[in-house]
């Protein structure tokens, strides 16, 4: 049952239950009126409790003798196009320059993921899979509401007081409907856990404080080399690791407010993390920071437009 019609059917029921039992003979017992009123109280909370979305786990199901493997020719042609790479920096998408033919393509490319068995795919192939219909999907939604400054300023998810697509749920795999937030928590950060802290270098949100979108198709074979790349060119660049002042570190919120549990739990396990990829002129300047001063991270659009306009 989707979490929204739970959490109403229990209100309705916890809206009946509690004029009732007040009106019985039993609830002048004041223990037993008290551990009522607590189960009620926990039923709602329990109802209010977010939660995977039912059955996915059906979407943890692989099979590892299997050698299929997914066709991302149309992707890769178009990252091919329209990525200017920037080291050390983020890559720009010219969603300006997209054309019509190659929109539809796209369009296709993401309804063809939707068609894949992929639980019938290895795990490799399944954590590419997850990667580029992530990607994508954010690419066309861009699109599909271009010209914009910020993926922010995209008012799609149902019921949200916070901006952006990621609530609506958009695709539908195997069966079940899915959000770009699900993607991201409930399967990649969730199911593929053991690749962590990995997979938050392999997704991209079309915003320039994200790590960059790769100009690759992400493949069963491939991905450990391209995310590993994409992490050393993160942590190496303004967006992932910056020093305010001489002594002072500051870093993604990738890195801290959102998800530094990812990344060992404490700001040790996320500097030993940075040091892993980070250059020798940076990882000296990072050890000599006693620690983590701040976060940061830049909502504007990952468009060549926005180079001229201040961060957010």
């Amino acid at each position: 049952m989707p979490q929204e019609r739970n959490e109403s059917l229990i209100y309705r029921t916890f809206c009946f239950a509690v004029p009732v039992f007040l009106r019985s003979p039993v609830a002048s017992l004041p223990r037993l009126r008290s551990l009522i009123g607590l189960l009620l109280c926990g039923m709602v909370l329990a109802a209010c409790t977010p939660q995977a979305p039912g059955g996915m786990e059906l979407l943890r199901v692989s099979d590892e003798t299997s050698t299929s493997v997914i066709d991302n020719t149309p992707w890769e042609h178009f990252l091919q196009t329209y990525v200017t790479v920037r080291k050390h920096n983020s890559n720009l998408v010219r969603y300006a320059d997209v054309t019509p033919e190659d929109k539809a393509v796209l369009d296709a490319y993401v309804s063809y993921l939707q068609t894949v068995p992929i639980t019938t795919m290895n795990r490799d192939e399944q954590l590419a899979f997850w990667m580029n219909l992530y990607n994508a999907a954010t690419v066309k939604t861009v699109l599909e509401h271009w010209p914009v400054q910020s993926i922010l300023d995209i008012h799609i998810s149902p019921g949200r007081k916070n901006y952006g697509p990621w609530g609506l749920k958009m695709l539908m795999v195997e069966g079940h409907s899915l959000a770009l937030e699900n993607i991201e928590h409930h399967i990649l950060r969730e199911m593929f856990a053991d690749a962590d802290p990995k997979v938050h270098y392999g997704l991209n949100c079309a915003s320039m404080g994200c790590p960059s979108l790769i100009p690759h198709a992400i493949t069963g074979a491939n991905w450990r080399t391209l995310l590993t790349e994409n992490a050393r060119d993160f942590v190496n660049s303004p967006h992932g690791v910056d020093f305010p002042r001489p002594g002072m570190m500051a870093v993604s919120k990738i890195y801290h407010s959102w998800f530094q549990s990812d990344f060992g739990g404490n700001e040790e396990s996320v500097v030993e993390h940075l040091l892993k990829y980070a250059e020798p002129k940076k990882a000296k300047e990072i050890k000599r920071c006693a620690g983590i001063s701040s976060d940061f991270y830049d909502w504007r659009l990952n468009s060549p437009s926005m180079l001229t306009k201040e961060g957010r």
